[in-house]
């Protein structure tokens, strides 16, 4: 009841709260108290009022999941240094020579609500004055009373896990990773992140490091990753977990981090600039990089916001570490609700759309070769046929090959959340746009119109509709004439909305589609660099 009213001031419940602020407010609850018990349980009682924080603004949309994920994670920050300089006072030990570096989600700022911290601790030298600081530091995080607790807490990251030395000296832990460790060690070293105690010694530490993370061969690290994702698989496959395990199963959020972090440690020795620990924006780096194609970034990107948001709602609802999609209907319903789904059937169509997506760029990388050639040549012209048959104008004649085999590609990526997909290419003074998407009363009319809101021309264009799927032919042998030229193209298709029931039980989708490709020019002067990522937001929108 006492945090009703806080509640209420929305303004700054929306607040971002840097590091700082946070770590500044928790000391600031502690400040009259004497009592190393008390000062702990002010931390905890901080904690849980953050944590609702965080949670009303991810449940009213006032954050979305990077905020939600950062937020989280910069609290937990803040609550080590709260802890740590506990453990310093209490000890009466100076602060200087220890740091502490947070791994995993913590380190990659993507902590879920109710996740374990992964944590690493090291000295500037061996000392029994740093193991009693970790000690203390530890125990403060874990440590449970009436006001609950802050942290689980995880050390097995540390050189020789469990057998070894709960504090590193940086030249112990030099010398581990450059002759000891194993490369899903120097894997794991991808998301470390300073986050308390000697900064400047923490950074150095990763500075020093970062060379021995990027020695080994692209094939080893290949196989080196794909041989951990499978023995994670082959576990879950034991306890019958495999479908509906969003953080760990085949299309889950580790497919979207193995991918990352194979693509990091193969290149990152040659381009640094792909060395982060922070999964999205890896995605970017790579993708900008080249490293990733962009339908292979929006996949993976799009299906990682997706599944953490699943296991965001999971942690919400049953309020501990929870990766499993629920078997029982009544809990499913309420599952697809909370997401924003009218049903659970909605919600599993989607989220098999997006496990399959994950799992067919994951397998590009990491599956086994000779399944993914086999099923490329499987999967490939059925594809291909299927969307050449849906289109009964002169649709192969207008467009060549690989134009075709890309439209067949997007059209394979459109779901209900994103029901169309803009590319634009650059021509010389002029844009070729790309659209493919459901099709939806008076769209033709949204995308032409949204063309001129954003100041172009139309030079021309081709507009092409996917037949019927009672009509659809088996091969696109005979085909109509085209539409009309664009200049007398009347701006609606008499087409309506068609209901999940169009998808078919193989999972191919028998909605109907459009491809639309126009070739524009600005009316004044160039285009803003993101005007196009703006004019998608905006179709989406009004879609």
């Amino acid at each position: 009841p006492g945090y009703l009213d806080r509640l209420l001031q929305q303004k700054r419940l929306a607040d971002l709260k840097s590091v700082q602020q946070l770590y500044i407010e928790a000391q600031g609850t502690q400040m009259k108290l004497t009592n190393p018990e008390e000062q702990l349980d002010e931390l905890r009682r901080f904690q849980r009022w953050e944590l609702l924080r965080i949670g009303v603004c991810d449940f009213f949309g006032l954050f979305d999941l990077r905020r939600v994920t950062v937020q989280l994670s910069l609290l937990a920050d803040a609550l080590t240094r709260s802890c740590l300089s506990h453990a310093y006072a209490e000890s009466g030990i100076s602060p200087q020579g220890f740091c502490v570096i947070a791994m995993g989600k913590l380190g990659g700022e993507e902590l879920n609500y109710s996740s374990d911290i992964d944590l690493l601790f090291l000295a500037e030298s061996s000392s029994s004055v740093h193991w009693r600081i970790g000690q203390r530091l530890i125990k403060a995080l874990t440590g449970a009373s009436a006001a609950g607790f802050m942290y689980r807490v995880d050390m097995r990251l540390r050189p020789w896990g469990t057998a070894g030395e709960l504090v590193s000296s940086v030249d112990s832990h030099l010398g581990y990773l450059a002759q000891h460790a194993r490369l899903w060690e120097k894997q794991s070293m991808l998301k470390a992140r300073v986050i308390a105690g000697d900064l400047a010694l923490g950074n150095s530490f990763l500075k020093r490091a970062a060379p021995l993370l990027f020695q080994a061969p692209g094939d080893q690290v290949r196989e080196s990753v794909r041989l951990m994702k499978k023995k994670i698989e082959d576990g879950l496959k034991q306890k019958g977990r495999l479908w509906g395990e969003v953080k760990l199963g085949e299309g889950s959020i580790r497919d979207v981090e193995f991918v990352v972090q194979y693509l990091q440690l193969v290149h990152g020795g040659e381009q640094p600039a792909v060395r982060t620990f922070n999964t999205l924006d890896a995605l970017v780096r790579l993708a900008d990089m080249g490293f990733l194609h962009a339908d292979e970034y929006r996949l993976l990107s799009d299906g990682y916001v997706f599944l953490r948001s699943v296991e965001h709602a999971l942690q919400l609802m049953h309020n501990k570490q929870v990766h499993e999609l629920p078997r029982d209907e009544a809990e499913l319903g309420y599952l697809a609700r909370r997401l924003d789904f009218p049903a659970s059937a909605q919600f599993l169509t989607h989220y098999q759309r997006h496990r399959e997506a994950v799992r067919a760029v994951y397998n590009r990388y990491l599956g086994e070769r000779d399944k993914v050639r086999e099923q490329e040549r499987s999967n490939e012209q059925p594809v291909l046929t299927r969307h050449l048959a849906r289109l009964k104008g002169d649709y192969s004649a207008a467009f060549s090959e690989p134009d075709i085999e890309r439209h067949a590609m997007l059209a394979q990526q459109i779901t209900e959340s994103k029901p169309a997909i803009v590319e634009a290419v650059p021509e010389g003074d002029q844009t070729r746009v790309t659209v493919v998407g459901y099709d939806y009363l008076g769209e033709l009319s949204l995308i032409a119109g949204l063309l001129l809101v954003y100041g172009f021309d139309i030079v021309e264009g081709q507009v092409f509709t996917y037949a019927p799927a009672a009509k659809t032919r088996s091969s696109p042998s005979k085909r109509a004439a085209p539409r009309p030229a664009w200049a007398r193209q009347a701006f609606r298709r008499p087409i309506t909305r068609v209901s999940d029931s169009a998808v078919g039980n193989g999972g191919e989708d028998h909605r109907q589609k459009i491809v639309d490709v126009f070739r524009v020019r600005p009316q004044h002067g160039e285009a803003p660099a993101d005007c196009w990522e703006r004019y998608t937001a905006d179709l989406l929108a009004l879609l």
